[in-house]
């Protein structure tokens, strides 16, 4: 979606936030992969971004997630431009779709990776990454783990039921390309 399409749609839109129904439609969602790589359109993939996740956290979850985190928003950041939307926002590698951090007492600080938009080049991809990182890392979702935190294979065992669940969430069906191929081959490498 163009910064023009964006603004057209949220002025639209009942306070500010555009309706899930348009969200996702395609010509609505795939812009983002022909943002160029510009500090400007890194802003536009952040406010793009913090507005998807609103709207279908909203939708799917009835519950806006901004109090749970950190700066009430989510971060981007990008490798190839050494930039990020803020200093806590992680300098993830070219190969992270996103990552998890506790922020103070009990936020999350979620970074969305702007060199793989051409991945997260839809809102349910965009959505799927947020509630891989807010709802399973940051412990929304109810995950079955069958081992103790101090296990050694912890990590393992908790990435494994965070796919599971992502694959298994209603907005899952509408995330498409290679991010979605990603998860699906992750869900089968953990024998899910």
């Amino acid at each position: 979606m163009d910064e023009k399409k964006f603004n057209e749609l949220k002025a639209e839109s009942k306070n500010g936030v555009i309706e899930h129904s348009i969200a996702i439609k395609k010509e609505n969602s795939t812009g983002i992969s022909k943002l160029a790589s510009t500090p400007k359109n890194m802003l536009l993939f952040n406010k793009i971004s913090n507005h998807i996740i609103k709207t279908l956290n909203e939708h799917f979850y009835k519950k806006d997630p901004s109090s749970d985190l950190a700066r009430g928003r989510v971060e981007t950041s990008s490798l190839m431009l050494g930039l990020a939307t803020s200093s806590d926002a992680a300098a993830l590698s070219i190969d992270t779709y996103g990552e998890h951090e506790r922020y103070g007492n009990n936020q999350s600080l979620i970074t969305m990776n702007f060199d793989l938009r051409n991945d997260l080049n839809t809102a349910p991809n965009i959505f799927s990454l947020f509630e891989h990182e807010f709802h399973g890392h940051g412990g929304g979702a109810k995950l079955k783990i069958d081992v103790d935190r101090t296990n050694q294979s912890f990590k393992f065992y908790e990435h494994k039921a965070i796919y599971e669940m992502q694959q298994n969430t209603p907005n899952f069906k509408y995330a498409s390309g290679d991010y979605r191929a990603n998860i699906v081959k992750k869900n089968k490498e953990y024998g899910n």
